[in-house]
């Protein structure tokens, strides 16, 4: 049947083409003018007004005429026109150039522009006002409207967004606080974790005193004051550092051996889990050939990488420790040692590849080798050799300076691998060469048996027959080898052999009952593995024992009343049996002492047996199955049935009257 397609969009409609013209440029006008508004220098030209005094976490701001957000840095200047945004978690303290300081809170947008009433300026969030010892409080109600609420109390000290340094103990602030109106015997002090006052959060009740003191172990916090249980000042926060106290790991109390004042030397430390992005302060390593540290070599770290390497070092003894600073505040570590020597001996040694290793080469992706050197120095020049064992010879030679390698482009095949170390193109030592073979990155894929496929047999296990799939290294002189065993480490083979390019074989298993693996490998010329399928497997044995057959009964039900039915005889039935040939039937005739005796032991292949000329009596009978090998099963259980000439009869009526 021919089905006919809706052909509507494939009319030529000038209007359809146009509209899809026109949106085309609308998008392309609005990405050139984003790219150019993006690649174009940051740069504002209105008049500077205020500078971004403090900041955390994310502050961004933007000229009116952009549509790009950039970070704001701290003390950075904030020109007539431009937005400062915060983000969530985020704060911002701008000071203004007439005095004025606007503290952002998180989530909030400002204008810079009517510096005389900031609240005009202001267009998202929360926000505080400070000005002549005043504060006043900005937010947005639900219908948009800007609302300014003067503070009854002004906090003072810790001012919003101040740092306050702990060496790993509790550190003590001291709060502040100026107050107009309010009972003092109501005043509480209240500080949080959260800036809605929903996490962790203490209450100091304070009295007439407008301050109070506090310790606290590192951490953001929020706090303010209230009264009568409503809050009466703004909320500002705090943060409390602690200086990352990092100890050294190495080296320390050994030698170093270098090859020349130029010798590299890599100090390790360990990374306190309390670091994160928000750690501040400077590090330094402090490096010096007396234990008091006077006069010592500086070098400023990164200690998030966890180590960093100098060179130019003296020979002899060197104490190295890493100091923490943060403002005028610092903490040093403990103090470290290494012994420098001068050499001319190289100790080389193969690091990630050993003698036999199997490596797979995947593809457009290189291989890694990488080495160890007692001596590092950038006057060494290390020379990575991989040759190619038989066929071609292939060697690819690598020059670094590293003492790690990539290796591009090559053969799968059997490889020696050695690395010697060069000074000014001289040799000076070559660590123990080992071979490896390099795989495809790619198996060959097995067509059949099934994995774990199990085969069963009667006499004679049977041959199965394996396959696998074509490959065309085969045309370039590779061979398939094929491999069988008992284990699955294939420690010992019971089957192998070269079929050249036979993609199958058939075999018959030594293991008769039981599993057999096997797999397939693609070898070079020089009989080296250059890929291989994964390992299968199959099982042999023989088919089990046939089922126990389960006995039904009489095939007419009930018992047997050779004086109403003299023609009728018992027929005994019972279920088939998987893997039966025939079945052994017994019959047993029960006497008053409930002895059985066995009066029937016949052989048949059908599923019933009629019996006949059998006495009147109670009998019992069970059936169990053969196989074609003449196995047996278990008897069925038994099965009871009555012979029988019915019930006596009852004596008769007399109808007359006795006769004398």
């Amino acid at each position: 049947m021919e089905t006919t397609a809706n052909t509507d969009f494939q009319k030529d409609d000038p209007k359809r083409k146009w509209i899809a013209l026109l949106c085309f440029f609308v998008a392309l006008t609005g990405s050139v003018l984003l790219y150019r508004d993006y690649i174009q220098s940051y740069e504002s030209t209105g008049e500077v007004l205020a500078t971004i005094e403090r900041k955390d976490q994310r502050v961004r701001k933007r000229p009116s005429s952009s549509y790009v957000w950039q970070e704001a840095t701290l003390s950075e200047e904030v020109r007539r026109k431009e937005y400062v945004r915060t983000g969530e978690g985020s704060a911002a303290t701008v000071h203004f150039n007439n005095g004025k300081t606007l503290e952002l809170g998180e989530n909030s947008l400002i204008l810079v522009d009517n510096t005389e009433n900031l609240s005009l300026s202001f267009l998202q969030g929360t926000a505080l006002v400070k000005e002549g010892g005043k504060d006043s409080k900005i937010s947005k109600d639900e219908s948009g409207n800007t609302i300014v609420e003067e503070l009854s109390v002004q906090l003072a000290k810790p001012d919003n967004l101040e740092t306050i340094i702990s060496q790993g103990e509790k550190t003590e602030v001291h709060f502040s606080w100026t107050a107009q109106g309010v009972a003092s015997k109501e005043v509480v002090l209240e500080i949080s974790s959260s800036p809605e006052f929903k996490g962790k959060t203490t209450q100091v009740s304070v009295g007439s005193n407008n301050e109070g003191k506090l310790k606290f172990s590192a951490g953001k916090f929020y706090w303010r004051i209230k009264s009568a249980g409503v809050a009466v000042s703004a909320v500002k926060q705090f943060n409390v550092f602690e200086l990352a106290k990092i100890t050294p790991t190495a080296p320390n109390n050994t030698s170093v051996s270098v090859l020349s004042p130029k010798t590299q030397i890599k100090f390790k430390w360990n990374i306190p889990s309390s670091m994160n992005e928000n750690t501040r302060g400077k590090f330094e390593l402090e490096l010096s050939s007396n234990e008091d540290f006077k006069n010592p070599k500086v070098i400023e770290i990164d200690p998030r990488t966890g180590f960093t390497t100098i060179q130019d070092l003296e020979s002899g003894r060197q104490f190295w420790r890493i100091k923490s600073v943060l403002g005028s505040q610092f903490v040093t570590s403990t103090v470290a040692n290494v012994d420098i020597k001068n050499t001319n001996q190289i100790d080389l040694k193969l690091e990630n590849i050993k003698e036999g290793s199997v490596i797979q080469l995947e593809q457009d992706k290189p291989i890694s080798v990488s080495w160890q050197s007692s001596v590092k120095s950038e006057e060494i020049v290390y020379e990575l050799k991989l040759k190619q064992q038989g066929g071609s010879g292939t060697e690819k030679i690598i020059k670094t300076g590293d003492t790690v390698s990539p290796v591009f482009s090559l053969q799968p095949g059997f490889y020696e691998v050695s690395v010697s170390a060069l000074v000014l193109d001289k040799v000076i030592s070559t660590a123990k060469p080992v071979k490896i073979s390099l795989l495809t990155d790619s198996v060959i894929n097995i067509k059949s048996p099934e994995m774990k496929k199990k085969f069963e047999y009667w006499d004679e296990s049977p041959s199965i027959n394996m396959a696998w799939e074509k490959d065309p290294l085969v045309e370039s002189g590779y061979q398939f080898k094929f491999e069988a065993s008992d284990s699955v480490g294939f420690e010992k083979t019971t089957a192998e052999e070269v079929l050249g390019g036979k993609t199958e074989i058939q075999i018959k298993p030594k293991n008769k009952n039981g599993k057999t693996y096997w797999r397939v490998k693609l070898i070079n010329p020089d009989g080296q593995t250059v890929k291989m399928s994964s390992i299968q497997q199959f099982e042999v044995l023989p088919f089990p024992p046939p089922e126990q057959p389960v006995v039904q009964g009489l095939e007419s039900g009930g018992e047997i009343f050779k004086v109403e039915t003299p023609n009728q005889v018992p027929v005994l039935v019972w279920n088939k049996a998987d893997r039966a040939n025939k079945y052994e039937l017994q019959v047993f005739k029960v006497d008053n002492k409930n002895q059985p005796k066995l009066v029937l032991d016949k052989e048949t292949t059908d599923l019933k047996l009629t019996l006949s000329q059998l006495e009147e009596g109670e009998y019992k009978f069970s059936v169990r199955a053969v196989d074609q090998l003449g196995r047996k099963s278990k008897m069925s259980d038994q099965k009871k049935f009555n012979v029988s000439y019915g019930n006596l009869l009852e004596a008769p009526e007399s109808l007359t009257e006795e006769v004398q």
